[in-house]
């Protein structure tokens, strides 16, 4: 005859250097854009995981080594339905599983307080179903692997600094875009949102100085030009200002805002033009370069433009 079994983890957090958080919220539920290190994953949720699984293991094996049509007892059904069952109940929820499975535990516990008759057979089964459906569906969560150097640049809102982020508000989403798409080896669309950001500095500097575009005679916002044409109006404005009376301050000003568009026309020809015509990929390497140069545009720009 079936004994009662002690179902009680056997996982010692104390001894292993981790510990279990039954009530904590699931990382994903805090912060979405966060990465989670193999600390966290075995701190979070294998620990969870494994005392769910070894709960389960444990009912399964002894009920494996009963007779199929033993029928159980009634302290013997208590014992998986206190011990066994809650550990998956919960691991369903916190993960956001298929709640059927939550359904199907909480019905299996109903049914094991109650008065229906089990036999060690039909419990095996029912449990190592549950055990099956449960591996199924933690198979379908899947995580990426981002190893160091490359993990400081994902989901990093100030990537260029706390003065390019308080200076350039509208492009932090395209920065840290550019430092996510860096940190999971997608070097192409890194690229496309550092010319994204790029671009916000050079409407900056165009607004700095006061330049104007048309088209068709008629006044163009700044969104809409080129940046050939956007550039070229920088320089053509930069040469008109030097005409003009001014002291050494303001010629160096003028000599570090002639740089700038030269760095725009650099970044232009080096990549804007090539991204935009689906010339070639970009590989790792030459984005953490544009990356570079683009952060150092940003900053000269953050640095400047406000004085």
């Amino acid at each position: 005859m079936l004994q009662v079994v002690d179902f009680s983890y056997r996982f010692d957090p104390e001894e292993d250097g981790a510990c279990l958080f039954p009530n904590s919220s699931a990382p994903w539920e805090t912060s979405a854009r966060r990465l989670w290190s193999l600390w966290d994953m075995i701190r979070y949720s294998c620990a969870n995981l494994c005392h769910m699984y070894d709960q389960i293991t444990v009912a399964i094996q002894g009920l494996a080594s009963a007779q199929p049509d033993e029928v159980l007892s009634t302290s013997f059904k208590a014992a998986i339905a206190e011990s066994a069952l809650p550990p998956a109940s919960e691991q369903v929820i916190s993960l956001r599983l298929d709640m059927k499975l939550h359904f199907r535990i909480h019905r299996l516990g109903e049914q094991l307080r109650g008065d229906e008759h089990f036999t060690a057979g039909a419990l095996l089964r029912d449990l190592q179903l549950l055990r099956d459906d449960l591996v199924l569906e933690l198979s379908d969560r899947t995580f990426a692997y981002i190893a160091p150097p490359n993990n400081a640049y994902f989901a990093n809102e100030q990537l260029f600094g706390n003065e390019v982020y308080l200076a350039f508000s509208d492009a932090r989403g395209d920065i840290r875009d550019a430092g996510d798409c860096l940190a999971a080896s997608l070097p192409t669309a890194c690229v496309y949102h550092l010319m994204r950001a790029t671009e916000h500095g050079l409407r900056r500097l165009a607004k700095k100085l006061h330049v104007t575009l048309t088209h068709t005679g008629k006044r163009q916002p700044l969104e809409y030009g080129e940046w050939d044409k956007v550039i070229t109006a920088i320089r053509n404005k930069i040469a008109t200002i030097r005409k003009l009376p001014s002291g050494p301050k303001r010629q160096a000003q003028l000599e570090r805002y002639s740089n700038a568009a030269d760095h725009c026309e650099y970044m232009k020809d080096i990549w804007r033009n090539n991204l935009a015509h689906t010339r070639r990929p970009y590989t790792d390497k030459e984005a953490i370069a544009a990356l570079e140069r683009v952060r150092d545009f940003m900053q000269f720009l953050g640095q400047h433009l406000a004085k």
